[in-house]
């Protein structure tokens, strides 16, 4: 669920103040102690703050992870080790 930040605020609609400024809906974020927070409370919303959920980069201990694909350097390399090692000496 997503956090709530009570001291911030979303504009829900756009609207321009007699003062010339502009807030456009789900973009102008505010503080709730700002003139026009205050004035037009209906127009506001508290900030929804959420984060993705992220993959852990590295295995926990005991942990396996996938095996990796052959790169084409590896894949390369491992064709010149091989003719390396069957060449006659």
């Amino acid at each position: 669920m997503p956090a709530k930040n009570d001291d911030m605020l979303v504009a829900k609609e756009s609207f321009v103040t007699s003062e010339g400024l502009s807030y456009i809906k789900n973009v102008t974020r505010v503080r709730a102690s700002d003139p026009a927070a205050k004035k037009f409370k209906d127009l506001f919303q508290p900030l929804d703050v959420s984060y993705p959920t992220l993959e852990a980069a590295t295995a926990a201990p005991g942990e396996k992870r996938g095996t990796r694909r052959s790169s084409p350097v590896r894949r390369a390399a491992a064709k010149v080790r091989n003719a390396v090692k069957a060449a006659p000496t």
